[in-house]
């Protein structure tokens, strides 16, 4: 498996912070991961867009939230594979654990959309 990068999104843009971290299979050791995190400036930076983001959301009609929460709901779902193989490198569960664990948040956002 390659080693995966993530950066945070911040003001809808993925930004490379100066301080990362890597992430390692618990059972082999096996680097899987590099995640950049936010802090200083940069984690100012995210609590303001995330204000930002929950004061645009709080606008949105039933319908504008039910397509959005749809839509999310749906890319778990298409990306449900790759999400179990990386919870499952990332935190030893096994593939079946983390399987239910892709679904069950593929459902909580199904359900949201629902209400």
């Amino acid at each position: 498996m390659a080693v995966l990068t993530f950066y945070p999104l911040i003001h809808n843009e993925w930004v490379k912070t100066y301080k990362s971290i890597k992430i390692h299979n618990p059972f082999n050791g096996v680097n899987i991961a590099k995640v950049y995190l936010a802090d200083g400036d940069f984690l100012d930076m995210a609590v303001e867009s995330a204000l930002k983001g929950f004061q645009f959301s709080r606008r949105l009609s039933g319908n504008e939230r039910y397509d959005l929460l749809t839509k999310i709901a749906r890319g778990i779902e298409s990306s449900r594979d790759k999400l179990a193989e990386t919870i499952m490198s990332e935190s030893g569960k096994p593939i079946r654990f983390a399987r239910q664990e892709v679904e069950r948040a593929q459902l909580t956002f199904q359900w949201a959309a629902e209400e």
